[in-house]
C-alpha cells in the first residue's frame, strides 16, 4: 500500500477523527458562548453573563423594597376607634425608632433608646445584640440611612387592645468589621434595602384589658376611706383594679413608697410598670421608683406639655380619650 504500513494508516485515521472531534467541540463551544453573550446582552445589557448577573443582583438589592400598604383601608377604622389618632405623628415616631435602633447598634450602647416611649424589651434585645457583637470583637456599621416610606400594614383588634402595624422601607450601607478593622461582612459601597416592622398597641376596652392579664392599681395620697367610697359609687370601676394604695391614719407613706408597694404586691417589676399622673409629685415619685410615667395634662397639676417635659415622660395625655390610644 505504497509503502505505508497498516499501523500508520490506522494512526492517521485516528488523528483525522480526533481533529474532526476537536473542530466540532470548538464550534459547539463557540456557538454556545455566542448564544450566552447574546442572551446576556439582551437580559443584562452586557456580554459577560457573570458580571451582568452580579450587576443585576446588586441593582435589585439596592432597589427600595415594596411595602404591603393598607393605609387607605386601615386608617378610617383606626380614626373611627380613636378620633385623636395622628397618623403622621405615629409614622414619625416609627421612623425615629428605627434610626435610634440602628444608631444604638453602631454606637454599641442604647443611649439613643433612652426615651421612655421605647419599651424595655426593645432595649434588652438591642443590648443582647451589642453584647454578642462585642464578645466576637465585631463592630457593625450603618451608613447613609434613608427611610423611603412608612405605611400602615395592618390593624388588629382583640382582648381590649388594638394594634397598628407599620412597615418602613429602609436603605443603608451595612458592613461588619473585625477588631483589626477588616470588613468581614457586607460592603462599604453597596446599598442594602430592607423592610422594618413596628407596632403600636392601644387600649380600647379596659375591662377586656384586665381579662387579658394586665394588672391595674390605684396609687393616691388621698384618704383611703374617701377613695373606697368614691369607687363604691362607681362600683364597676372599682372592680377593674387589683389593688388600691391610699393614705390612712395608720400608714404614712410617700407616693414613691406606694408605687413600690403596689409593684411588690402585684409581683411586677417597677421597670415593667407605667404610672399615669397629673402632677410633679406623681412624676418625681415615678422617677424615684424607676417606673415609666405618662403625664396627664388636663388634671389638677400639669396644664401644658412644657410643665411636664422635664420629667422625661413616656407619653403626654391631653384628653381622657387619649388614654386609650397612647397606652400601654
Amino acid at each position: 500500500m505504497n509503502g505505508l504500513s497498516a499501523g500508520t494508516i490506522i494512526a492517521a485515521v485516528y488523528l483525522v477523527v480526533i481533529i474532526v472531534i476537536v473542530i466540532i467541540i470548538w464550534a459547539a463551544v463557540h456557538k454556545i458562548r455566542r448564544k450566552i453573550k447574546e442572551y446576556s446582552r439582551s437580559l443584562f445589557g452586557v456580554e459577560d453573563f457573570v458580571k451582568g448577573y452580579q450587576h443585576q443582583a446588586e441593582h435589585v438589592n439596592q432597589r427600595p423594597r415594596s411595602l404591603n400598604g393598607m393605609t387607605d383601608i386601615c386608617l378610617p377604622n383606626i380614626t373611627s376607634d380613636f378620633p385623636e389618632f395622628n397618623y403622621n405623628e405615629v409614622k414619625s415616631k416609627s421612623e425615629t425608632l428605627i434610626k435610634a435602633y440602628l444608631n444604638s447598634l453602631e454606637a454599641e450602647n442604647i443611649s439613643a433608646l433612652k426615651d421612655p416611649q421605647y419599651s424595655p424589651d426593645l432595649k434588652a434585645r438591642t443590648m443582647n445584640i451589642i453584647n454578642d457583637l462585642q464578645s466576637r470583637d465585631m463592630h457593625i456599621f450603618y451608613d447613609n440611612i434613608v427611610i423611603h416610606d412608612t405605611v400602615i400594614s395592618d390593624y388588629l383588634k382583640g382582648n381590649g387592645l388594638c394594634t397598628v402595624k407599620l412597615q418602613s422601607s429602609v436603605g443603608y450601607i451595612n458592613y461588619v468589621k473585625d477588631s483589626a478593622g477588616n470588613i468581614i461582612k457586607g460592603s462599604q459601597s453597596a446599598q442594602t434595602e430592607t423592610v422594618y416592622v413596628t407596632e403600636y398597641t392601644y387600649i380600647q376596652d379596659i375591662t377586656k384589658l384586665k381579662e387579658s392579664g394586665f394588672k391595674l392599681a390605684i396609687v393616691t395620697q388621698k384618704n383611703e376611706k374617701f377613695i373606697n367610697n368614691m369607687l363604691g359609687v362607681y362600683n364597676y370601676i372599682g372592680d377593674l383594679f387589683d389593688t388600691v394604695c391610699a393614705t390612712n391614719v395608720e400608714r404614712d407613706m410617700t407616693k414613691t413608697d406606694m408605687l413600690l408597694k403596689v409593684c411588690a404586691d402585684l409581683e411586677v417589676e417597677p421597670s415593667d410598670a407605667l404610672f399615669v399622673g397629673d402632677s410633679y409629685v406623681d412624676a418625681e415619685a415615678a422617677q424615684e421608683a424607676g417606673v415609666d410615667f405618662a403625664a396627664v395634662l388636663y388634671g389638677w397639676g400639669f396644664r401644658k406639655k412644657a410643665d411636664a417635659e422635664q420629667y422625661n415622660c413616656r407619653e403626654y395625655i391631653n384628653t381622657a380619650r387619649e388614654l386609650g390610644y397612647k397606652l400601654p
